[in-house]
């Protein structure tokens, strides 16, 4: 299940390290800007638990994670405004550079997709999302 969640969240940190996703501009007592996961997984079962159990099945976590990638790409590709495949501090808000540019391991003064690969991987290990403190993925119940 964790391949199934990494792109995805992927996905989802680059939303949330350019800062124009409007599914994660709810922030109710999060801190340090990262979203509520407990809003976070009330929005995804909102859009995406078509059958109503109350939990994704895989064939909703595919459309979710299918959605999640192209949205994803779409705010990359928005947010690069100069077209190099890379994302630099005169093109993110001031915010979310002080957190991208930890990624920008080869020192070029940008992050480019891989390294935001690279640096959400070494955050939230191989497998994808990070795990809650009762062991579960945010979205999983």
């Amino acid at each position: 299940m964790k391949n199934k969640w990494i792109t995805a969240a992927i996905a989802a940190s680059t939303i949330t390290l350019i800062g124009t996703s409007n599914l994660l501009a709810e922030k109710k007592g999060a801190g340090k800007g990262k979203p509520d996961r407990a809003e976070m997984r009330k929005k995804m079962l909102e859009k995406f638990d078509a059958d109503g159990d109350g939990k994704l099945n895989e064939a909703e976590r595919a459309k979710a994670k299918a959605a999640m990638q192209k949205r994803g790409a779409e705010k990359f590709a928005k947010a690069d405004k100069n077209g190099d495949g890379k994302l630099s501090k005169d093109e993110v808000p001031a915010e979310a550079w002080a957190r991208m540019s930890k990624a920008d391991k080869d020192g070029d003064g940008a992050v480019s997709k891989e390294e935001m690969k690279a640096a959400h991987a070494a955050r939230h290990g191989k497998g994808g999302a990070k795990k809650t403190g009762k062991g579960k993925k945010p979205a999983d119940s």
